[in-house]
C-alpha cells in the first residue's frame, strides 16, 4: 500500500516496482492519498504487507494517527 498524498509518488512507485516479484507472486500496489483513506483502505485489505506512508498530508501528523491506528488493531487481535 502507497498512501501519499502526492500523485507523483505513487505513479514513481508503481513505475520502479512494475514487474517486481516475491516467491513468484506478483504485487498489488493500493493507493491511498489521506490518512483516513488509509484506514479505509487496511479495513478492507487486512492482510497488507507493507506501506509506504507519508506522515504529513492533510494534518502534519496524518501518517503517525494511521500508525497508532494499525499498532492499537494489532494489540486488539492479541
Amino acid at each position: 500500500m502507497v498512501v501519499d498524498d502526492e500523485p507523483d509518488v505513487h505513479r514513481v512507485t508503481r513505475m520502479v516496482l512494475k514487474g517486481f516479484m516475491f516467491d513468484g507472486q506478483g504485487l498489488e500496489i493500493i493507493s491511498g492519498y489521506s490518512g483516513a483513506e488509509a484506514i479505509s483502505l487496511m479495513r478492507d485489505h487486512p492482510d497488507t504487507a507493507v506501506i509506504l506512508l507519508d506522515v504529513v498530508m492533510e494534518a502534519e501528523d496524518s501518517g503517525l494517527q494511521v500508525v497508532r491506528w494499525i499498532i492499537s488493531m494489532a494489540q486488539a487481535d492479541f
